[in-house]
């Protein structure tokens, strides 16, 4: 086992320059991203003893009920003191820990908080922040897994919920038809079969999808003492509620300062990703069981129309802000802010998609007074095993594969293979066949003029044959290579599946149903503090 460093895969200008081009990007966050920024970080990362010991034991009990582990359980009380600080990271509740970039995101936090633990000489811990609050299930209830026979497939529960709940508060059903798919689609194997039971068994102990997936993760990280934050716990919505109570009553304030910073990233030429409505409170509130936005109109508060039918005061609001703060659920805008309020933040692990909006919010955390942290960028990763790295070698893929795909590589190995050139023989002979053919035309049209516009509406017809025979012997060619062209798909699928990267499409428990328990040494085997980097992974 072994891994090669690769160009990050970076998508847009705001995240390309945040790896590339640092200086231009540096005044939209308060920190450098990297071990210098989080070390500048820690002094100023200050709470109190009452608010430390409230989270603490929030976090205790809560991981505690979900089975964790003596180290997740020391992490979350070594929070209560005064010195203690936290690597931070999140992501949305998916099936089976969702896609793999959250497992990698989770193990760059415990790799860096391990880090900061040796060099500040102070307890650093990791928490994981479960995005418990979204209400896109959709995009939660998906999980492609690779079959058997090495292709994509999308499996997913069968319950639909009505209205727009937030995940956290989806019941887990359907259970056992659920995992009978998934075991009917992967490798049939013991692996396979244990790693099923345990999740049949985890499944059958939680509520719902997030406890699930807490379960999950405590379990893949019990040995590295990764804390589990559910921001829905009523006792964390209470400790936010300063920072919602702020949202609320200087609403239009924060709206300024959100549009402030979109603003100023338009004129650093950057397109910002943060765009509301005008009135837009960057709020939710629960309603009915559903998450609802809340819009301000000359000091009235409502729900976006065709929603619910709600309207309060914004005085009311912030009067229910006081008695019922589980009620409320920030938006992206206050999300990062309301998790750094209340956790003693060194660092955020972000991935591309987060730095895009955080590069948006460096005059909302200012205007909330709380410390925005260095953003260090997660572990990209894609594992290959032997059959990969055997038809990449056969495709001679250089290092730009990951960014290329592997079309062009397929189709340079099929030219090289064409020996006969059946492409440019039956282009060629069209040539020759189109000059002479233009020479005859001349001639007759000496006899008669009209006889051009006949002959070239024939040679239209001639052409056609010739690229029927064209097509077809490029087929017949393809069709003696077409064991090839399959197992460079299904390698495809693998690696590259639907063009999207590997670890933002497969849950790391579908490759770990692929690729078997070697997997699981990546923990130990991979640099995942070397963040600027996309590693390539090698198992045996």
């Amino acid at each position: 086992m072994y891994s090669k460093r690769v160009l990050p895969l970076t998508g847009t200008a705001i995240v390309h320059d945040y790896y590339f081009n640092w200086q231009k990007l540096q005044s939209r966050f308060a920190e450098e991203p990297g071990l210098s920024g989080c070390l500048r970080q820690a002094p100023r990362v200050n709470k109190s003893l009452h608010h430390r010991q409230k989270l603490s034991s929030c976090l205790v009990t809560y991981n505690r009920q979900l089975g964790a582990g003596e180290k997740a359980l020391a992490n979350a009380q070594l929070l209560e003191r005064e010195n203690c600080l936290a690597v931070v990271t999140g992501q949305q509740t998916g099936l089976f820990t969702g896609p793999a970039l959250t497992v990698y995101k989770a193990m760059t936090a415990v790799a860096l908080a391990q880090q900061l633990t040796e060099e500040l000489s102070q307890p650093v811990v990791p928490v994981f922040w479960m995005a418990s609050e979204d209400h896109d299930y959709p995009e939660v209830n998906r999980l492609y897994v690779i079959t058997a026979k090495r292709r994509r497939r999308l499996l997913s529960l069968n319950h639909v919920p009505r209205g727009r709940p937030s995940v956290g508060c989806i019941s887990l059903t359907g259970i056992d038809e659920f995992l009978n798919r998934v075991a009917a689609a992967v490798p049939d194997d013991d692996f396979n079969k244990k790693l099923l039971a345990e999740h049949r068994s985890m499944m059958h102990e939680s509520r719902s999808i997030c406890q699930w997936f807490a379960r999950c993760m405590l379990k893949l990280f019990d040995d590295y003492g990764l804390v589990m934050l559910d921001p829905m716990l009523p006792e964390l919505r209470q400790l936010a509620a300063p920072v919602i109570r702020r949202a609320i009553v200087e609403s239009p304030k924060v709206q300024e300062e959100v549009a402030a910073g979109g603003q100023k990233l338009a004129a650093l030429g950057y397109e910002p990703v943060i765009i509301k409505e005008p009135g837009h409170m960057h709020l939710f509130y629960y309603h009915g069981g559903d998450r609802l936005p809340l819009h301000l109109n000359d000091c009235q508060v409502t729900t976006r129309r065709g929603l619910a039918s709600w309207s309060i005061s914004l005085k009311e609001l912030a009067a229910l802000n006081e008695t019922a703060p589980e009620k409320f659920s920030p938006g992206v805008a206050l999300r990062p802010v309301v998790q750094d309020y209340l956790l003693p933040t060194v660092a955020f692990v972000a991935g591309p998609g987060e730095i895009n909006y955080l590069a948006q919010l460096k005059e909302v955390y200012r205007g909330c007074g709380v410390p925005m942290p260095p953003v260090y960028p997660r572990a990209q990763l894609t594992v290959l095993g032997s059959r990969e790295r055997e038809v990449l070698d056969m495709l001679q893929a250089d290092e730009n594969w990951l960014h290329r795909g592997l079309d062009g590589y397929l189709a340079s190995y099929l030219n090289e293979r064409d020996h006969l050139g059946v492409r440019d023989l039956v282009a060629g002979t069209r040539q020759e066949m189109y000059s002479q053919y233009q020479n005859l035309l001349e001639q007759l049209r000496q006899v008669d003029a009209k006889l051009e516009t006949t002959g070239m509406n024939r040679w239209n017809r001639i052409a056609g044959h010739l690229e029927y025979l064209q097509k077809k012997a490029w087929q017949s060619f393809k069709k003696q290579h077409q064991g090839f062209i399959r197992e460079v798909k299904a390698v495809q699928d693998v690696l590259l599946p639907g063009g999207n990267s590997q670890e933002s499409t497969y849950s790391f428990y579908s490759l770990l149903f692929y690729y078997g328990e070697d997997l699981l040494r990546v923990f130990d085997r991979v640099d995942f503090t070397d963040a600027w980097v996309h590693q390539l992974f090698y198992v045996d």
